[in-house]
């Protein structure tokens, strides 16, 4: 199949997937606020900032690769599959970025950081990354556009609950408490959508992708099993794609689980749809860190091409903006938010528990 034709058929399937998008209507506060962060220079991409933190992760990588031959301890080597978890979910946060063109203005930039990373040295994929999460940010919490809300084993609105059979309606019934653990099957379940998606779609570099991912794979496994052999390389393996899924998807889940699910007949306005639906989390600098600028998601989902090291700035803009327009924007803890979702999960899922559905 020609080049052409292969970037055809993604560009069908876009189209075939985006076609009941909601149609949003850009109000003239959303054309003012735009203009007001345009005018304190936010949207820009901020090369130089990525310029030292993206060396200053692969650093941490390489400190990581150097360490782990050199020690017997069992104890020390799953301390390290910790570390590499941290690792890995700091450097997820670059494919989000390049995905939303922060790091460069020149999109091949861009591109090529966020394919090296998610492909090479993550073992994921960058054009599914795209794929997946600009879907969300087109339709964020609404049923049947949002894929962050279309979880398998996992029912954040009532009528999901209709949709789930066997194990999955089990694990429904009891959601709020497995909510945690399930959490920490995200990488493994991101792998998995990353790997059918190489295997299904067509679309420029394909091959490059799927020669990364093999060679990510390929480095990995001989390298755990090299040094720790296959019982202690198999544990190493679990615990570091365990935790890795833990930290990423608690990263992700406070932006918009728990909040208002939108289910959108008519045109919505996109400034109060997209801050109805997000949760920031009150900031500090190690939360800052953390989360990788996730915490301030109202900002950017508002405007995704704010580089993270100008959210904070952003939300000093934005959030007075908002509420003089009263125009809902809820800030909670970092505790709080867990504690929110959980209950909100309990909620959605309290009919199978009551016998009701």
């Amino acid at each position: 199949m020609a080049k052409s034709q292969r970037v055809a058929t993604i560009d069908r399937q876009r189209i075939s997937s985006h076609r009941a998008e909601a149609q949003f209507s850009f109000s003239e506060d959303f054309a003012l606020l735009r203009r007001l962060v345009r005018a304190d220079g936010l949207l820009a991409p901020d090369p130089l900032y990525y310029c030292y933190k993206i060396p200053c992760a692969v650093a941490l990588l390489v400190i990581g690769a150097w360490l782990l031959p050199r020690t017997d301890s069992f104890g020390w080597q799953m301390a390290l599959a910790a570390y590499f978890a941290v690792v890995f979910t700091q450097m997820s946060f670059f494919v989000h970025d390049a995905g939303h063109q922060q790091i460069s203005r020149k999109r091949w930039v861009n591109g090529l950081i966020g394919t090296l990373t998610a492909n090479l040295l993550l073992g994921m994929s960058y054009s599914w990354w795209c794929y997946s999460h600009n879907r969300h940010h087109k339709n964020p919490n609404q049923p049947d556009l949002d894929p962050d809300i279309d979880i398998p084993v996992l029912a954040f609105y009532r009528d999901q609950i209709s949709q789930r059979y066997g194990l999955a309606r089990f694990i429904v019934k009891y959601q709020h408490i497995l909510f945690f653990p399930l959490m920490s099957l995200g990488a493994i379940s991101k792998r998995r959508g990353a790997i059918l998606f190489l295997a299904r779609m067509r679309f420029q570099y394909r091959w490059a992708e799927i020669a990364l991912v093999v060679v990510h794979y390929a480095v990995y496994f001989t390298f755990v099993s090299a040094f720790l052999g296959l019982e202690r390389g198999a544990v190493f393996i679990a615990v570091h794609q365990l935790l890795y899924g833990l930290y990423m998807t608690t990263c992700f889940a406070p932006n918009h689980k728990g909040r208002p699910i939108v289910d959108v007949k008519e045109p919505q306005d996109y400034l109060y749809h997209q801050t109805v639906t997000s949760r920031n989390l009150i900031s500090y600098r190690f939360v800052d860190y953390w989360y990788a600028g996730l915490n301030y998601q109202i900002e950017h989902h508002l405007f995704p091409r704010i580089p993270r090291s100008r959210l904070r700035r952003a939300r000093a803009l934005i959030r007075p903006f908002c509420k003089e327009r009263a125009i809902p924007y809820y800030e909670t803890g970092f505790l709080r938010t867990y504690w929110e979702i959980l209950q909100y999960m309990a909620d959605a899922s309290r009919p199978l528990r009551s016998g009701a559905e």
